[in-house]
């Protein structure tokens, strides 16, 4: 049975492989047959619901067996996937679940009460189903005259939900250029844009990823990236594709990733930066038998040369680097197992290994440097462009982002780097400040437009700082308003109650004036240099 759309991940599986294991989570095993069914079931209660091809269907929880059950069923019926970082704070998980439009709202029971706290902030969705129950009507002491108690019925128990629904597949077919996972990703104004990546997009990555990534049925797949973020759902779906057993992890703890790959005999994962030099430090890891590991794949932010080289001393597998961006539904560079062999090899000479590789099978890349609209020569740093199958075909809702963002069939990245003379791929830096801190990006404009608002503060800047443990952690460079004196400590306390917590400032400089051009932009490149000097690149 040939794979031509999401929704035929799990068909043709739960047909061809029906008995095999297909998912774990939670320490339960699935079938590929038994996630098959139960994804027709999903199918037919969002049917219930009203869901039809085209709206979205949102989903809130840490990762779960539930994300996948959403997303298949979802597929079948030609639904479009949104998964929502339960990192955000509650305002900004409910302007993502609005600006969705979504009508059917999937969350977990540990953020039921963060859907509660913004519940009249979501009109739109008809129906809010717990995993794990409808919390809100236990709650005896809530006021039962308030205007939060709404009808029951719009709060429903997933099990209950799902098992009221025959297993009946809706047999929906899907065209190339239907949207299926709409990722959120923060803009530099701070207001959050739906990546919109179609069955196009998505399976273009998959075959790729199957191939380069050396998936296949005889594979134990490890995933404990965020299934918000692409490097979770995407690097889980090539796993689907290429029809292996998926472990998965709720949360990227090093110390769990490290047990599950001695208990499952893991052969396959991908982990950023952060999570693989944290699992190097975990206490009896030399203990462990991790001997079945064949390939990891790391990527999403940069890593330092010392924690690539022990971590392939530690783990004695194959390593591969890969760089792309939720708007090219994840990879399009890579850095393979035998470029590494060789950088390892070369005589005193490991540069390339700061390298992202070279452009995946399908995909080009151009430099382009600022003003010229024309390709940079080898070596000259501008703005990466990639020309890919996998290039969203733009934002929702959001045209005037969408025409910065593509050109003529361009994808333009935001991010500079340059090319060497063989093709492979250099980041140098980032086009708008972008602030990637254990691979979660964090735009300064959104941290400076609520730090802006503290009774205290005249004027701030917010940038970048090395970390040896996350890449980098946000600083707020500040300026008190006449008179006062605000405290670093009631600084990160009032951007807590605004903000998720890797957006909040780690540190806090209090200084007399920002530095300013004739125009009165910010020089940040002259706030950075004391804390980035005399390294390499302005990135860690």
């Amino acid at each position: 049975m040939p794979i031509s759309s999401i929704a035929d991940l799990i068909r043709t599986h739960g047909t061809e492989r029906g008995a095999l294991p297909a998912l774990t989570a939670d320490g339960r095993t699935v079938t590929f047959a038994q996630l098959d069914a139960r994804s027709n079931r999903v199918a037919q209660a969002l049917a219930g619901e009203g869901v039809a091809a085209g709206d979205r269907v949102a989903y809130l929880d840490a990762n779960a067996a539930q994300y996948y059950e959403l997303l298949f069923g979802g597929a079948k019926l030609g639904a479009v996937n949104v998964a929502v970082s339960w990192r955000l704070a509650p305002v900004e998980i409910a302007a993502i679940i609005a600006d969705a439009q979504a009508r059917v709202l999937v969350v977990g029971a540990a953020f039921a009460a963060t859907v509660e706290a913004v519940e009249a902030e979501l009109p739109g969705v008809k129906k809010i189903i717990v995993v794990g129950g409808s919390a809100r009507h236990e709650d005896s002491t809530r006021d039962q005259d308030s205007t939060r108690d709404q009808d029951s019925t719009r709060y429903q128990d997933y099990d209950e939900w799902v098992a009221a629904a025959p297993a009946i597949d809706p047999g929906l077919g899907a065209k190339p250029d239907d949207v299926r996972i709409q990722l959120y990703t923060s803009g530099t104004t701070g207001l959050p844009k739906g990546v919109m990546l179609t069955e196009h997009n998505l399976l273009s990555l998959l075959r790729m990823g199957g191939e380069t990534l050396d998936l296949g049925t005889d594979t134990v797949n490890l995933v404990a990236m965020p299934l918000f973020h692409i490097s979770g759902s995407g690097y889980s779906l090539s796993g689907f594709h290429a029809g292996c057993h998926t472990v998965l992890l709720r949360e990227a703890h090093p110390d769990a990733i490290l047990r599950s790959v001695a208990e499952h005999r893991v052969t396959n994962l991908f982990a950023v930066p952060a999570v693989l030099r944290t699992m190097l430090g975990v206490p009896g890891i030399a203990e462990l038998d991790l001997s079945s590991l064949r390939t990891i794949a790391y990527g999403a932010s940069p890593i330092s040369l010392d924690v690539l080289v022990r971590a392939i001393e530690t783990f004695r597998c194959d390593f591969v680097q890969v760089y792309g961006l939720s708007e090219t539904a994840g990879t399009v560079t890579m850095l393979t197992p035998e470029d590494h062999r060789r950088a390892l090899e070369a005589a005193g000479d490991a540069t390339r290994l700061r390298s992202a590789g070279r452009a995946v099978p399908g995909a080009r890349v151009r430099i382009v440097p600022p003003h010229t609209g024309v390709d940079a020569a080898a070596g000259e740093v501008g703005e990466i462009w990639i020309f890919s199958p996998q290039n969203t075909p733009g934002y929702w809702r959001n045209p005037r982002e969408t025409a910065v963002l593509l050109d003529d069939g361009w994808l333009r990245t935001g991010d500079v780097g340059y090319l060497d003379p063989e093709g492979y791929l250099f980041i140098h830096d980032r086009v708008k400040d972008m602030i990637i801190t254990g691979a979660e990006n964090v735009y300064p404009a959104e941290v400076e437009n609520v730090l802006m608002s503290h009774p205290d503060i005249a004027d701030v800047a917010v940038i970048g700082v090395p970390s040896e443990r996350w890449g980098e952690t946000v600083k707020a460079v500040v300026v008190a308003e006449a008179g006062r004196t605000p405290m670093a400590a009631d600084i990160v306390s009032f951007a807590r109650a605004r903000l998720a917590g890797y957006k909040c400032p780690t540190s806090i400089d209090l200084v007399e004036a920002l530095p300013r051009n004739a125009a009165g932009k910010v020089l940040k490149r002259e706030l950075r240099n004391p804390y980035w000097s005399g390294r390499e690149r302005s990135v860690s």
